[in-house]
């Protein structure tokens, strides 16, 4: 077992990391490197800065140049991920066996437990499973609570090694129950993160212009723009957490509706949190979005209290039959049109016996569109405890993107009107 002990020193200053990911597939960009991002946030917790990210193929030359041009840079943290499963491409443990002179060694009970694992799933357990059984006996093997592949703990000289699976879950798994205990304590980051959704980057930047300039030299602003919303990430530069807290205040005491969380907050676990909280059920009606809109409400664990159901009103009889919206308006202005999203929202909430009801239909594209309902057009109804909304909105957008958009609107649109008053 490894024990480091940091000093008040290292605590004051940020350490350093590197993070190396091994894959064809990511070099290829088939697969999107997701582990390096999600490993940089949470090492700046722990007072670590990550300096470098590079991705290297399957190849032993490759792996074993980026190691050693990362091991010459004196830093204080490696994470590798990538590369540790039983496949013929999946080399990097013989590398790193190679590189660092580890002394092989052979796990026998984890074998047994392997071999158990698929024995459980009815499946005889391939020959090539045997690698993972293999250890090391002058590094430390990080028991892997998801999945199959163990991870490595090498103490190098002056560098904390750590390579884990590059499956993101056991990355994570392994990184939570093993690593975090190994570095140093958690602190609070001078960072803070504000979360929007229904305002143009550009907007924002206009509507808090006075207090970007106010605080000019003290804090950073960076806008974070994504289909899912605006975020605004804020930097301490003096370390301070109050001036934060303080910018915050500033910006919501007169933009506060367009902001439904902070950090690793995300909108539909906020609003079904709302919804349970004040005990208010909803029900939803889909055309367009396919069922994206109640996707993302069940998502959401305890969703099942407020949540009453929800209807795919792809066709125009299911909306006569099930959401009794009126056939001569459908036959007059269309499945598309302000008065169906309407009807579609009524008609749910009375069918589900809801609070409140959500009507959706438009076009998602990239076909069906005309020149008086051109793709993109959506209308969006909210019904219930005396409120009765409709908006229209006309988004140029893929089809995937359109659904999941027009299904974020819809979740804005009951915190802005439901408890953003």
């Amino acid at each position: 077992m490894y024990l480091f002990y940091f000093t008040y020193w290292d605590l004051l200053i940020f350490l350093n990391a590197s993070i190396l990911t091994i894959g064809n597939e990511l070099v290829s960009g088939f697969t999107v490197d997701t582990n390096s991002a999600w490993l940089s946030q949470q090492l700046l917790y722990h007072n670590i800065r990550v300096n470098k990210v590079s991705s290297v193929c399957d190849d032993k030359n490759s792996i074993s140049l980026e190691l050693q041009n990362i091991i010459c840079e004196d830093i204080h943290f490696l994470f590798i991920t990538g590369g540790l499963g039983p496949t013929h491409d999946d080399i990097t443990r013989s590398v790193i066996q190679d590189f660092f002179k580890l002394e092989e060694g052979f796990d026998s009970s984890y074998y047994e437990k392997l071999k158990f694992k698929f024995s459980e799933r009815g499946i005889i357990m391939p020959k090539s499973n045997r690698s993972q059984a293999i250890i090391y006996n002058n590094c430390e093997m990080l028991d892997n609570p998801k999945g199959t592949a163990k991870g490595m703990f090498i103490n190098h000289n002056t560098t904390k090694i750590f390579i884990l699976p590059g499956v993101p879950l056991e990355m994570k798994s392994i990184f939570h129950e093993y690593i975090e205990k190994k570095l140093p304590p958690k602190k609070q980051i001078p960072y803070l993160t504000l979360r929007s959704f229904g305002i143009s980057e550009s907007t924002l930047a206009e509507k808090i212009s006075t207090i970007l300039n106010k605080w000019n030299g003290k804090v950073e602003f960076a806008f974070l723009p994504s289909h899912k919303g605006v975020d605004l990430r804020l930097n301490s530069i003096d370390n301070s957490r109050s001036d934060l807290l303080n910018v915050m205040n500033e910006i919501y005491r007169h933009n506060r509706e367009y902001f439904y969380g902070t950090d690793d907050d995300i909108l539909e676990y906020v609003l079904v949190g709302k919804l349970i909280e004040k005990k208010i059920t909803l029900a939803v009606a889909e055309s367009c979005t396919g069922g994206q809109l109640s996707n993302y409400i069940t998502s959401v664990s305890g969703s099942s209290n407020i949540f009453k159901g929800g209807v795919i009103a792809y066709s125009n009889q299911v909306k006569i039959d099930i959401l009794s919206v009126d056939k001569e308006i459908l036959d007059k202005n269309g499945a598309v049109s302000d008065e169906v999203a309407i009807q579609m929202a009524m008609g749910v909430k009375s069918k589900m016996n809801s609070d409140i009801g959500i009507g959706i239909t438009g076009i998602s594209g990239p076909t069906g569109g005309t020149s008086e309902k051109p793709v993109g057009l959506v209308f969006i109804a909210v019904f219930g405890l005396g409120i009765s909304k409709l908006k229209k909105f006309i988004l140029n957008l893929d089809r995937n993107m359109h659904q999941e958009v027009t299904a974020y609107i819809a979740l804005n649109m009951i915190r802005r009107y439901y408890f953003e008053k």
